[in-house]
């Protein structure tokens, strides 16, 4: 017996043996699939809404999602929009994204349709054959008796729309704000019920890059269907009379790192920073100056590099010859009787050679102050890392290494 039903309850009981194991089925690999609830939260103005445009617009002309290079079949897209007007907001936002605009229809008298009106919205995605289903926002959409806050009450509206997604194989990506206090949980930190990101199995988070204003950050919070995807930087730049969003690339940060959150995981801004140092010293000493350069790009401010220096107690010192350089060594360097070597017994075959040792808690201190470039001939500047050198190394990609691209190269300049 595969099945037993108890009628008096309403229990059913399927042995595992019977059930057939099927795999993920992706509309943007690892972030958002077919036949499961999604959900994408950030605070107002951040984006969310111009984001999921720029979804539905790949989605509606078979576009590769951002940075993939996987194709697909045009598809249809509904927008429960209750919240912009179609004419000056939503349709020049989907214009600006390149969308198809055949392949997209809004409903837009949506309040009280989740659940009441879900019977309608199956209906229409089954004659549109429709592939993704935006919901912005859900609290805007909620029928009557049904609290955002409540987590019963969202329990009752997703279960139905949770079934219909999975019935239609439709990705269903609902947008919601985060709660106004910082700090804490990325997970914890979106508004209303927190059953909204239990239900959901794939949650995201906008957020603002801690290094550029101009700058966001995507990140996945949570996921419930395999490994968490790496996030991603973007930047939302005018288009006509609308807004567009232009992708950037990868990042190491994460939305507890942005949000100063501090998750079970080693994934904060300090981590990624003692990570970086560790990954990028163990060949040899390398000019600080790089490291600020390549934790900039990464999101890590010279403070926070500063602190996972601390942390790994990690010298600094300078070249012999008159090369005012800066350059950080491997932790443990400075226990290893390294001081009064020369360069050639130092580091025989390499540019960076071991120094003698300086304090330079002086300027750590005064290091955002010194911005005049140097003198001709005078090499880099005296503070650790405010101002790259013409001789530093290239920072260059190695496959395999911690993060990707972040390896220096240790050729000649």
């Amino acid at each position: 017996m595969t099945e037993q039903e108890n009628e008096g309850a309403g229990i059913r009981v399927v042995e595992m043996s019977a059930i057939v194991s099927t795999e993920v089925s992706w509309l943007w690999d690892e972030w958002i699939a077919f036949g499961k609830i999604s959900l994408l939260e950030a605070d107002p103005g951040a984006g969310k809404s111009t984001v999921a445009a720029d979804l539905a617009a790949r989605v509606s002309t078979g576009t590769s999602m951002p940075l993939s290079t996987r194709l697909s079949q045009p598809m249809a897209v509904l927008l429960v929009a209750p919240e912009d007007s179609l004419e000056d907001i939503v349709r020049p936002r989907l214009e600006a994204a390149g969308a198809d605009l055949s392949r997209i229809a809004v409903l837009a008298e949506a309040e009280n349709t989740i659940p009441g009106g879900l019977d309608q919205i199956e209906e229409i995605c089954r004659v549109r054959d429709t592939k993704m289903l935006i919901i912005d926002s859900l609290d805007d959409c909620l029928s009557s008796g049904y609290s955002p806050h409540n987590n019963h009450s969202i329990r009752r509206a997703l279960a139905p729309l949770d079934a219909m997604a999975s019935r239609l194989g439709i990705a269903v990506l609902i947008i919601r704000h985060l709660v106004k206090a910082s700090g804490g949980r990325a997970i914890s930190r979106g508004q209303g019920a927190i059953a909204l990101g239990s239900r959901a199995r794939s949650v995201m988070c906008i957020m603002q890059h801690p290094n550029d204003p101009q700058l966001r950050v995507l990140a996945c919070v949570k996921t419930n269907l395999g490994p968490r995807p790496q996030s991603l930087v973007f930047e939302i730049v005018p288009e006509g009379g609308s807004a567009v969003v232009r992708w950037v690339g990868p990042t190491d940060l994460d939305a507890d790192a942005i949000g100063g959150g501090r998750g079970a995981s080693d994934r904060t801004l300090g981590g990624v920073a003692r990570r970086l140092l560790i990954a990028n010293l163990a060949a040899g000493p390398v000019a600080a100056n790089d490291l600020f350069e390549l934790a900039a790009k990464r999101g890590i401010s010279k403070p926070t590099l500063r602190r996972a220096q601390e942390d790994l107690r990690i010298p600094s010192r300078r070249r012999p010859g008159g090369d005012l350089r800066w350059f950080w060594y491997s932790p443990g360097t400075s226990d290893l009787g390294l001081d009064g070597l020369g360069e050639s017994q130092a580091d025989p075959g390499v540019r960076h050679t071991l120094p003698a040792q300086h304090d330079h808690d002086d300027h750590l201190d005064n290091v955002d102050q010194c911005c005049a470039a140097p003198e001709a001939g005078a090499g880099d500047q005296d503070d650790q890392g405010d101002h790259l050198c013409t001789g530093s190394p290239v920072l260059a990609a190695v496959p395999g290494a911690c993060f990707g691209n972040g390896i220096v190269d240790r050729g000649d300049a």
